[in-house]
């Protein structure tokens, strides 16, 4: 018997709780700030943002979240992600 249909789309967001991302220091700079806050607001919605901040050499990182800014997780945001170079991982 099929108890329950979904669309895969549906499926994504409901499991998706959180995006985590994986910045570099050298990659922080005023412009990439100002686009990541565009890309920000364009994307507003349910999903946590946990950021993991590593410095030059990979020897250290330091693990944050915000507790004000909620994202929509969507196919459009990650691909603006991968063309700013920027890693992550959904969870």
């Amino acid at each position: 018997k099929v108890l329950n249909i979904k669309l895969l789309d549906t499926i994504g967001k409901e499991l998706t709780r959180a995006i985590t991302l994986y910045l570099p220091s050298y990659k922080i700079s005023e412009d990439f700030m100002k686009s990541f806050q565009n890309l920000v607001q364009k994307n507003k919605g349910t999903h946590r943002l946990k950021i993991i901040l590593l410095d030059d050499l990979g020897e250290f990182k330091i693990k944050t979240f915000s507790k004000k800014i909620k994202l929509n997780v969507t196919n459009s945001f990650v691909q603006e992600l991968k063309k700013a170079g920027i890693n992550y991982k959904i969870n």
